[in-house]
């Protein structure tokens, strides 16, 4: 006989649970009893079924505990039937309020480098030169350039490029975009 628990959580989060429920393996027919059970319980929005994979994930009213959550799942005839009778539920692994984790080392080492480089540009070019302008101009040009020749390769279609262009553009300078748009007359801004 298996040592593993029949239901454990797997990932859990404001409104949304997964669970391993290790009985209903490969059962589709008794899956879907068990997730129409827990479908009619106060504040479960949707629970999908996926029986190969021993698994249900409920969408449950996010104002709702994860711990009342458990406690009406406990109550649900469907799973006692078979041979679950308590959920072995270690809290989620951080509460929604905590703070996010920092940003790993390789992201900050690259934000640094990104920095120094920038600073280097502007020395090198009296202050003409920000990576701000310059990484979309080489995205979209270089994107302008497939278009016009016509050449094809193992990077993505042109278009691609121009679009990642117009995007690191406009987040990149939120700020210029945003003074430029308030100092232009008759333009409303939000």
């Amino acid at each position: 006989m298996s040592t593993r628990h029949p239901l454990s959580i797997h990932h859990a989060i404001p409104g949304r649970l997964r669970l391993g429920v290790e009985p209903l393996r490969g059962k589709a027919a008794a899956a879907e009893r068990v997730a129409a059970a827990m479908r009619a319980l106060p504040g479960v929005r949707e629970v999908r079924v996926n029986a190969p994979a021993a698994c249900l994930v409920v969408t449950y009213d996010p104002k709702i505990t994860h711990e009342d959550l458990l406690g009406r799942l406990g109550g649900v005839a469907e799973l006692f039937r078979w041979g679950i009778h308590e959920v072995e539920c270690p809290p989620p692994s951080r509460p929604a309020s905590a703070a996010p984790h920092p940003p790993p080392r390789a992201a900050l080492a690259v934000l640094s480098t990104a920095s120094r480089v920038n600073a280097a540009s502007h020395a090198l070019a009296s202050g003409r030169v920000d990576l701000k302008l310059v990484v979309p101009g080489l995205l979209a040009g270089y994107g302008l350039l497939r278009l016009v020749s016509g050449r094809a390769g193992p990077t993505p279609h042109w278009i691609v490029f121009l679009m990642y262009g117009f995007d690191a553009f406009a987040v990149l300078n939120q700020a210029v975009i945003r003074r430029f748009i308030a100092a232009s007359p008759g333009v409303p801004v939000e």
